[in-house]
């Protein structure tokens, strides 16, 4: 769980990600500005709580590479999902992901994730980075055909 601190913070540093994104620095963020996100940069961030992200259902690529998240729940509703790079966060539990069927390309270097069977029946996953990980059992990915860019992987069995 997030501190209260650490939520609060994350709401801002994700606000002006949004800003950015729409390349609107003040203002009302409306709905409708919110619809036609598609694309967010949160990589390099102190973001831990991803919350505020849940309603970003358009959402078709997003950076977390090196943030702060470990809880990945709040994205178990983002089904526009096609591009999501997670390398370098202390994400353990890819449970959250398990609905995400749009979803083809997933950076997982350098987490703590171990099972990847919450990733069995993301049948669109194409590319999968797993690169510094302690992943020892590919065996959850057998079924997925369209997994055919398999970058090189560091499997360290412990």
């Amino acid at each position: 769980m997030c501190t209260t601190e650490e939520q609060a913070a994350s709401a801002r540093i994700i606000e002006q990600a949004i800003r950015d994104a729409l390349e609107k620095p003040s203002g009302k963020i409306t709905d409708k500005d919110l619809a036609s996100l598609t694309t967010l940069d949160l990589r390099g961030t102190l973001v831990a709580d991803l919350s505020p992200l849940s309603g970003l259902t358009n959402l078709t690529t997003l950076d977390l590479e090196g943030a702060r998240v470990v809880d990945l729940s709040p994205l178990s509703g983002l089904t526009s999902l096609a591009t999501l790079y997670l390398n370098g966060t202390p994400v353990a539990d890819l449970s959250p992901l398990s609905g995400l069927t749009n979803l083809t390309t997933l950076d997982l270097g350098g987490t703590r994730v171990v099972d990847l069977s919450p990733l069995s029946g993301l049948t669109s996953l194409a590319t999968l980075y797993l690169n510094g990980t302690s992943v020892a059992d590919l065996t959850p990915l057998s079924g997925l055909t369209n997994l055919t860019a398999f970058p090189p992987l560091s499997v360290s069995i412990n």
